[in-house]
């Protein structure tokens, strides 16, 4: 793999992320939450009864930054925070009807615009696409592991 290999993938993942970025921030914006709040809602949206600090996981943030961005969520009423019966200590998250309506347009807008991107591809195309991301994003996973250790 050379220097040049490298640079490439930097400069196509920034092109990537800058793309999806602004899509992201229109997005959040026009459904009244952050960034940030939106990942947290479409998370939860994924794992109902997620717990804060799988959230935290998930969304690469410390427990404190989650547990501030949940407060928000919750006293906006688009999240519900409930104590486990078992285990009071242990809270888990779910989507309020109003997440869940707020989360529903957010997805049928990525699914529209993703689709007509998609739709400009062949269906071998669109394979490539779809084993190039996993493959990248398994061997990002892998190198993050490494560098933990």
């Amino acid at each position: 793999m050379s220097g040049e290999d490298v640079r490439r993938l930097r400069r196509d993942l920034r092109q990537l992320l800058r793309l999806l970025g602004v899509l992201d921030r229109e997005e959040a914006r026009c459904c009244g939450v952050s960034l940030a709040q939106c990942h947290a809602l479409l998370e939860v949206a994924g794992s109902p009864g997620l717990s804060l600090s799988e959230l935290a996981e998930r969304l690469l943030l410390d427990r404190s930054t989650v547990s501030r961005l949940v407060d928000g969520l919750v006293n906006d009423g688009l999240l519900v925070r409930e104590a486990s019966p078992e285990d009071r200590r242990y809270v888990t998250l779910s989507l309020s009807r109003q997440g869940e309506a707020l989360v529903g347009g957010v997805e049928r807008n990525m699914d529209e615009w993703l689709g007509s991107a998609l739709r400009t591809l062949a269906e071998a195309e669109r394979q490539k696409v779809f084993s190039g991301l996993e493959l990248l994003a398994a061997s990002l996973e892998n190198a993050a592991s490494r560098e933990c250790r």
